[in-house]
């Protein structure tokens, strides 16, 4: 399997929100297969394989609550801090389109990272760009989603967070 660059969740396949890097775990994969087995009379047995279906689980650890811009105490918003290293979506997002979505299938991006030269697997002294063939796109039902308060601030929060994605 390719080096992993990315996660991106969406609901309806034209709009992708990247999930951020900052403290993500690897990612695991486990297949869950469909499956019915049976003996039969003469001691021999039958098994009957219906699918093999993905299971995705992800995670981070001490990754802030905030996304994108957030408000000082005095109601100064500040525009120019990141919170998260990459800039893309965080703990709070993740919270809220859990919460929103939980019982509709939503669809899951894997992008690997690719030599831009070659097409070959990256590695880290190659530059790399997330190109249109470089990714696995599932549809998914959310069936595990955990957020543990690690560190509470004025600003923000620090959690660790963990969600599960079974293909449909």
């Amino acid at each position: 399997m390719q080096i992993n660059a990315g996660v991106s969740i969406s609901l309806n396949q034209s709009t992708w929100y990247p999930l951020t890097d900052h403290n993500r775990q690897p990612i695991s994969y486990s297949p869950q297969r469909i499956e019915q087995s049976q003996r039969m009379a003469n001691g021999t047995m039958r098994k009957m394989v219906i699918a093999n279906k993905a299971v995705y689980d992800i995670s981070w650890t001490d990754v802030p609550s905030a996304t994108q811009v957030i408000a000082a105490q005095s109601g100064k918003v500040l525009p120019s801090y990141q919170p998260t290293v990459d800039g893309n979506y965080g703990a709070g997002f993740l919270k809220a389109f859990y919460e929103e979505n939980v019982f509709q299938p939503v669809w899951i991006k894997l992008t690997y990272a690719v030599d831009n030269t070659s097409g070959n697997i990256h590695y880290p002294s190659k530059l790399v760009t997330p190109s249109t063939s470089n990714h696995l796109i599932l549809k998914t039902f959310i069936t595990d989603f955990k957020y543990t308060v690690k560190k509470r601030l004025a600003l923000l929060d620090y959690v660790d967070m963990s969600i599960q994605f079974t293909e449909v």
